[in-house]
């Protein structure tokens, strides 16, 4: 089985080619996504993200705000 790993920088067409290959039946895994969950409220690593960054990361409803 061949396994890919696509990468690069900010807005450099990362999703787009992610979806696309998703149209095309191929199995895919969105690690940004994976990362999303795993930091929202309840999520694996939502208590040691806030305990290694601070409480001021948190917006008003307690998720963790990435652009802080």
């Amino acid at each position: 089985m061949l396994r890919v790993g696509l990468t690069g920088g900010i807005a450099c067409g990362k999703s787009h080619v992610l979806r696309r290959l998703a149209a095309r039946g191929l199995a895919t895994l969105d690690l940004d996504a994976v990362a999303h969950a795993l930091m929202a409220p309840g999520g694996a690593a939502y208590e040691d993200v806030v305990a290694a960054v601070g409480r001021g990361i948190l917006a008003p409803g307690g998720a963790i705000d990435r652009k802080a």
